[in-house]
């Protein structure tokens, strides 16, 4: 019987210095989380560029499905580089996130897409516009919330704003059913 209550007494003693442990490491850690959603069809301003999805259909390259996002990217000011400033967003799928899978390095040109982009590619002069098709993968078919997930960067302010209350927060555009 002693050694049972023994037993049992340093279970309990575990089990609570566990819960303080844990609830000490994550005391800042938000509670919270907020999403702004853009719709498909806005403009989101990101700094002095604007961009808007113009697009997006799944198309197969030898045997995989890709998420196909055509962006067009407005610079109102001086000229730039997209994936260097960070523009390019990545694909959220649920709970798992996609880089663009189309940008390939010099020297590399046996590419898989039909459409690939050095880094120069993505040079953006001032007040122009450039098209551009991103390629994302994807999860497997489901009833998934599909987004692209902007760079935190361009609406820092608010965001550390909200973690300071916190808030976890995020500015996504809205893909809907990518499978439709």
């Amino acid at each position: 019987m002693r050694k049972k209550t023994i037993w049992i007494g340093g279970l309990l003693a575990f089990v609570l210095l566990f819960t303080f442990q844990y609830r000490r490491v994550n005391a800042s850690y938000p509670k919270k989380s907020e999403i702004k959603t853009y719709d498909m069809e806005d403009k989101v301003k990101l700094g002095n560029v604007e961009v808007k999805v113009l697009d997006r259909y799944i198309k197969n390259f030898e045997g995989q499905d890709y998420l196909g996002v055509d962006l067009e990217y407005t610079n109102k000011s001086k000229d730039l580089n997209i994936a260097r400033s960070n523009l390019l967003p990545k694909f959220y799928q649920n709970f798992a996130t996609s880089i663009p899978q189309n940008m390939i390095e010099r020297g590399n040109e046996d590419e898989l897409f039909d459409q690939a982009y050095h880094l120069e590619d993505l040079d953006l002069d001032k007040n122009s516009s450039k098209e551009i098709t991103i390629y994302f993968q994807l999860s497997k078919e489901g009833d998934y919330f599909n987004n692209l997930l902007l760079n935190g960067e361009y609406y820092s302010e608010i965001r550390q704003d909200k973690y300071d209350d916190g808030i976890l927060y995020y500015e996504v555009i809205d893909l809907g059913d990518v499978y439709d």
